[in-house]
């Protein structure tokens, strides 16, 4: 899931997540650093910086499975992995409190924020995401139960970059968990 109300990366990112689906159902296969480093060529402003194609990698790789079960990965015989990706918007509420968080965001980004502070926004964020997505009609959440949304701000992966503060990714890969949740790392 990415979203951004403004940032640099947007517009990249949106046609990236087009593009290689697209990409994989022609040629069933996707060099993801080809598709991102053509984008940069023809829009100086999709991705700007080399750290940009490492983040745009790791987050489609964090994405490849989600809990519906036609969006999994899927190894052929010379261990090729197709994915498939999901943009979905977020609603206003949700938005708002990911601008009104961007000081810790900043915080969980860069590793050093208190547990206090954490499970605090981490209830925020869940009680808004109870309260909105459910009803966010027209989009991938209407009608996701309260259970379906819990586990989905439990497989948050990252929020970011900080140039596109209100960008959530989610890790379907079952039983891996990673920051910002897990304390121990």
């Amino acid at each position: 899931m990415m979203h951004c109300s403004a940032g640099v990366g947007r517009t990249g990112t949106i046609i990236m997540i087009d593009i290689i689906p697209r990409k994989l159902f022609s040629c069933k296969e996707v060099d993801i650093v080809e598709v991102i480093k053509t984008l940069r060529n023809q829009r100086a402003s999709c991705t700007q910086l080399e750290g940009r194609y490492v983040f745009v990698i790791l987050s489609v790789l964090g994405y490849i499975k989600i809990k519906c079960p036609k969006y999994k990965e899927r190894v052929n015989k010379s261990d090729s992995l197709y994915i498939r990706l999901r943009v979905a918007p977020l609603p206003n509420e949700v938005v708002a409190l990911l601008e009104e968080s961007a000081e810790v965001l900043k915080s969980i980004r860069g590793g050093h924020i208190d547990d206090k502070t954490l499970t605090e926004f981490k209830a925020k964020l869940l009680a808004v995401c109870e309260e909105s997505l459910q009803y966010y009609r027209g989009s991938w959440w209407y009608r996701k139960s309260k259970e379906e949304i819990a586990e989905l701000v439990e497989r948050i992966w990252c929020f970011g970059p900080g140039r596109a503060k209100v960008n959530i990714l989610i890790n379907g890969t079952p039983n891996h968990h990673r920051k910002p949740w897990d304390s121990s790392e």
